[in-house]
């Protein structure tokens, strides 16, 4: 025993010492790191490139000693950092953030495994402001929780934070303070999501601002519509003063213009829809390489060709078909290529057609552009009738390049799977393009357009958000329909016009029940059975649980018109009674209530005994 402690005080010494040490090195590199570092203004681009990561290793006997816990010399600092003057005067005042982050990862320094953070994306619903996640208000909650028995990280207490803003700010408040409690002097860097919290709990603007202008893919992806129009007031004047800037496209396709006095209709098409970024960016830089191009003598021209063939990823509805369109049009206009045409065609119709049809396509779409909608569905490994007309595609895909633009499309996912992963050589031959989904700000313009297209005006002018609001909980999931699903919801609202007996054919109004139903307290279906429910004799507690049920989902029908959260709705149900009490005449009487409140779409109950 005595030798055993002898051992312990020993190692208890060497860890002491290795701490003592490692802390002074890693505030020699935070303070070296620091003095390099910018503020948060302009050159912050160029700060990016020339900041060096500085990495400090940890001790290996410190990280036997101390096995897979969480201790301050196992954290690495691999990240330029950037701190924000705005902040002077608040809780991060003196706090520094890296610059590199893009929503995509919860922690820095490994406060969560891969498996414990995809856990948390599916249950947070701060991660998903706009698409709850369908595991429950609390669901997020109880998982941080459940992780903080064995995980002491404070980033878990920033999340948690975030994750009870919504519906208790004084623990929110208490789990943000012990989060910034945990930023030392000497390690005073902070996760990017403290300037979120800090925005939602203390209401501090300059943090929102500072999110938005440190972290842009990541505030598209963890903001709300409410959070985006917010900035971008601040950044307008709330209507007033000077326009925000012209996008980069936008700026980069002027120049284009102006120094080569080039025009191109399909360009400005493109560049006036809605969202769709990235693509607008990517078609600007194609159309610049394509002038460069024209201006180098013939054999230089051949020899740099790059390839033109893209293949657009992403959901239905994103535009890929309207795009392709133009891009061939903006290929002819760019003198890339010598006509102004696109082939449009299908996997399956190929595959049932045969690889002497799709010889012919190639044929007709030479010179022009060869468009394959779900191209995933070639499927040459499980479809004997895709795997010929795939290796056309590789060989015309490189030896056609000066001739011919292929465009893919299909979701992410299935085109890596089914097509790519065919032929590694396939996918090294095609420009990748993301069209990502619309938010809440797009979908709503989306919906305007076709609304003042079918000549149709709204009674309330909340509707259109409410109705969008509602979509855009669909959005980022795969399958999500965007501007198809703007229009089916559209058509639904003006049939249900149509049916109304008071509607005018002269006025064109649509009216709240046509866009969002009606009040679900005004369902007479949903009123026949609670007037069933509540003729059974006894059951007092029942029918008070289910009438406060059907009162709160008023009061949601209510809220969401205002443009307010819903408050959350527990719907699973535990009927404890003796036998005779009525307990499967309750359950399928409480089947049909979630169906007329909409929860289900059918409201039968199928009974099983253990």
């Amino acid at each position: 025993n005595a030798r055993l402690r002898a051992q312990v005080q020993a190692l208890g010494t060497q860890l002491k010492m290795a701490e003592s040490e490692n802390e002074r090195l890693r505030r020699d590199n935070v303070q070296a790191l620091i003095a390099r570092a910018p503020m948060l203004g302009e050159g912050i681009e160029e700060s990016h490139r020339q900041v060096q990561s500085l990495t400090l290793l940890s001790q290996p006997k410190v990280i036997k000693l101390q096995g897979t816990a969480q201790h301050t010399l196992q954290m690495a600092i691999t990240y330029p950092l950037v701190a924000v003057p705005e902040l002077q005067g608040t809780a991060l005042g003196e706090v520094w953030f890296p610059v590199d982050w893009d929503g995509r990862s919860l922690a820095i320094g490994g406060a969560c495994t891969p498996k414990a953070e995809q856990m948390l994306r599916r249950k947070l619903n701060c991660l998903s402001p706009e698409a709850r996640p369908s595991t429950g208000p609390f669901a997020g909650k109880n998982a941080l929780e459940s992780l903080r028995t064995s995980n002491g990280s404070p980033v878990l207490q920033l999340l948690l934070a975030l994750e009870l803003a919504e519906h208790d700010l004084e623990q929110a408040q208490e789990h943000l303070s012990t989060y910034l409690g945990s930023l030392t002097a000497a390690t005073a860097i902070a996760h990017p999501l403290c300037l979120l919290a800090l925005s939602r709990i203390n209401s501090e603007a300059p943090a929102l601002a500072a999110f938005f202008k440190l972290y842009p893919d990541a505030a598209r992806l963890l903001t709300t519509a409410a959070e985006k129009r917010g900035t971008q007031c601040q950044r307008t004047g709330a209507g007033a003063g000077p326009s925000p800037a012209a996008p980069a496209f936008s700026s980069a396709w002027k120049e284009l213009k102006d120094a080569h006095s080039c025009a191109s209709a399909a360009m400005e098409e493109l560049l006036r829809l809605t969202g769709l970024q990235k693509v607008k960016e990517s078609c600007v830089q194609m159309f610049k390489v394509a002038l460069r191009l024209k201006m180098m003598p013939p054999e230089a021209r051949k020899a740099n060709a790059p390839s033109f063939n893209l293949c657009f990823l992403g959901n239905p509805g994103t535009g890929k078909t309207t795009v392709a369109r133009l891009v061939a049009r903006i290929l002819h206009d760019s003198g890339i290529r010598s006509k102004e045409l696109i082939v449009e065609c299908t996997a399956q119709k190929l595959k049932d057609d045969g690889v002497g049809d799709f010889r012919k396509k190639v044929k007709e779409a030479m010179d022009g552009v060869l468009f394959i909608d779900e191209a995933y569905d070639l499927d040459p490994a499980g479809d004997f009738k895709g795997k010929p007309i795939v290796n056309e595609l590789l060989t015309l895909s490189e030896n056609e390049r000066d001739r011919l633009t292929i465009i893919l499309a299909g979701y992410e996912d299935e085109m890596n799977a089914k097509l790519f992963a065919y032929n590694e050589g396939l996918k090294s031959r095609f420009q990748e393009i993301y069209f990502e989904d619309f938010d809440e700000a797009e979908l709503l313009q989306i919906w305007c357009a076709m609304q003042k297209e079918k000549g149709w005006t709204m009674a309330d002018p909340r509707l259109a958000g409410v109705a969008v609001r509602r979509l855009v909980k669909g959005a980022n999931r795969k399958g999500f329909g965007n501007a198809r699903e703007v229009r089916k919801r559209l058509e639904q609202a003006t049939a249900r016009a149509f049916n109304r007996p008071n509607f005018d054919p002269s006025r064109m109004v649509l009216e709240i029940p046509d866009v969002v139903g009606e009040d679900p307290r005004s369902n007479p279906k949903l009123q026949a059975v609670v007037s069933e429910l509540c003729g059974k004799t006894g059951w007092g507690s029942i029918k008070k649980a289910v009438n406060d049920l059907v009162e709160l989902c008023g009061t949601n029908y209510r809220r969401e018109l205002d443009g307010q959260a819903p408050l959350p709705v527990f719907l699973n149900r535990m009927f404890l009674g003796n036998p005779g009490t009525g307990k499967t005449t309750c359950a399928k009487l409480y089947g049909q209530i979630l169906k007329h409140l909409n929860f289900l779409s059918k409201g039968d109950v199928v009974i099983k005994t253990a």
